[in-house]
């Protein structure tokens, strides 16, 4: 009995060191992989056919599948040797008929695997509906000002209730296959050793007090560990279906980040220089042959609007070349055939009608689309407005340092520059007021004047500007415009995207873009002595806003 409580003692003690380990182990593993999904995600020009609902799934729900599949499943290795170990002892006991009890315990294996299979199958039904309930919430709680305003509550009620009951279904089977191989195991042992005691008593075998007894007790010791075992096949199970919708997304096609070379690129007074150049998004499906592998270009998280994004690096050129492939034209192109450059200090208007381009080009400049044809280099720092603004839940200033140091000098000249002074006296805790999710406490103006008030603050060498005054009123914008454009980037090279007419006149160059190509460029009053499509949108436009 000594011997007994000392080996069931280093028992237990060793089984708290293994599950430490692994608990350590899975917890690295999880970090890690989160880690790398984040950094994959960085480097892809589109999701593709992913949505958010499955990136807040891989990153919530399967991230702890991980941990859990890594913590658990070692068990499962571990149960077949101590059922070995346990059966060998028992035979020492009581002989052969301790064989009677192992053919029992044997039955347990299959019956595991078995489980491990059908809770995988539920699984990966499960994930795509959990998916689909996750993206159906997130549009949901997006646009729940609109659900209110049109009375959609319950329409929307009943489509998230639809795929719950979805959800809930798969689920219950996944449970009821845990439920059923759980109750196996906690069953198994008692059957294996009752069974045996019987056998062994019914065909005459001398069978004492003590011998029953030591055979309960090795038997029973190992019946939460044949329990851990099961638990560790259901996570097992898991980890594998999560492993594979893992492995789906870093194996996506990543754009890299452009070549950088100090060449005499470096001592040229162009910022931006687009040979030829012809770009489609980077949602239009495409092919490995797309794009040379020796050649692709980089990107942002697929998504234009990602706010004022900063390309690191002191002066670095960004160096595009040349690109062809057979499936280059497989899709329309969203520019063609580009040609221009930009000095340093030059002040840029991009405009034309709506759809013409503009955005595009400007996205094409970030390196967000995928250049089909033709060369583009970029010198310099890149800070970038976007037309639809956004905030994240910090305080004012924080939103306008952007993670970096702060400078009071500085940081109250942007205030001023911004026109964002008048409306810190507005605001109950000044600069260091908390702007709230998606900014609920700033309108639409101010949260216009926040992302300017950003780029500035970081002092880049290149500013693109996507419609930066289309939130504030006409006043407001004149204001912004000479203190900004004329005053605070001065020197610095300004792209700017609008369809603020009067601001074209003041620019050193206007680039007019008509059906993703450039119908004229060149100094506004050369333009409007051209008397060509510029002028006569110029024309269009004051007929119908005479006093602009």
């Amino acid at each position: 009995m000594v011997a007994l409580f000392i080996i069931d003692i280093v028992q237990n003690v060793l089984f708290i060191c293994v599950f430490t380990i692994t608990h350590v182990a899975g917890a690295r593993l999880r970090s890690g992989a989160l880690s790398l999904l984040y950094k994959k995600l960085l480097t892809l020009g589109s999701l593709r056919d992913k949505t958010v609902g499955n990136l807040v799934n891989l990153f919530a729900n399967d991230s702890q599948r991980i941990f859990e599949g890594v913590s658990f499943a070692p068990m499962m290795i571990t149960a077949p040797f101590l059922g070995l170990a346990t059966t060998c002892y028992a035979i020492y006991l009581i002989g052969a008929w301790a064989l009677v009890g192992f053919a029992i315990l044997l039955f347990l294996f299959p019956l595991q695997m078995c489980a491990g299979k059908l809770i995988m199958t539920f699984r990966a039904k499960a994930m795509p509906i959990t998916d689909k309930r996750v993206k159906i919430m997130n549009e949901i709680l997006n646009h729940i000002k609109f659900i209110k305003m049109y009375v959609w509550e319950r329409p929307f009620s009943k489509k998230v209730t639809d795929v719950r009951l979805q959800e809930k279904s798969v689920l219950e089977k996944t449970n009821l296959s845990i439920i059923v191989a759980m109750l196996v195991s906690m069953m198994v042992v008692t059957l294996a050793t009752g069974v045996t005691l019987i056998a062994c008593s019914l065909s005459g075998y001398d069978l004492t007090a003590v011998k029953a007894f030591t055979y309960l007790i090795v038997y029973n010791s190992i019946q939460g560990k044949l329990m851990l075992s099961t638990m560790s096949v259901k996570c097992f199970s898991e980890l594998k279906v999560t492993a594979n919708r893992f492995q789906v997304v870093l194996e996506m096609k990543e754009w890299y980040n452009p070549t950088v070379k100090k060449e005499s690129y470096m001592d040229s007074d162009h910022t931006i220089d687009f040979r030829h150049v012809s770009a489609r998004w980077l949602s239009a499906p495409d092919t490995d042959d797309d794009i040379n592998s020796n050649h692709q270009d980089s990107s942002l998280l697929g998504n234009k609007s990602v706010g004022n994004d900063t390309m690191n690096g002191h002066k670095k050129l960004i160096h595009n070349c040349s690109i062809n492939s057979e499936d280059s034209h497989s899709t329309a192109m969203a520019l063609t055939d580009i040609t221009f450059k930009l000095e340093r200090g030059d002040v840029v208007a991009v405009a034309g009608p709506v759809g013409s381009g503009k955005t595009a080009l400007i996205t094409t400049i970030l390196g967000q689309m995928i250049i089909t044809e033709g060369e583009r280099i970029v010198r310099g720092k890149i800070a970038y407005v976007p037309q639809t603004t956004w905030t994240f839940n910090a305080t004012l200033r924080e939103n306008i340092l952007f993670g970096r140091p702060y400078d009071e000098k500085r940081y109250k000249w942007v205030l001023d520059t911004c026109c964002l002074s008048p409306d810190l006296d507005m605001l109950p805790s000044r600069d260091m007021t908390q702007v709230g999710e998606r900014g609920v406490t700033l309108s639409g103006g101010q949260k216009q004047r926040v992302a300017l008030a950003r780029a500035v603050y970081s002092d880049r060498d290149i500013y693109i500007l996507d419609e930066p005054f289309s939130a504030v009123d006409p006043d407001v914008a004149e204001t912004l415009y000479g203190k900004v454009i004329q005053g605070a980037l001065i020197g610095k090279t300004v792209i700017m995207a609008t369809s603020r007419h009067q601001f074209l006149s003041s620019c050193d160059k206007v680039i007019f873009m008509k059906f993703g190509t450039i119908g004229e460029q060149g100094a506004p009053d050369d333009l409007m002595e051209l008397d060509g499509i510029y002028a006569e949108f110029i024309r269009s436009v004051q007929e119908k806003d005479p006093m602009s």
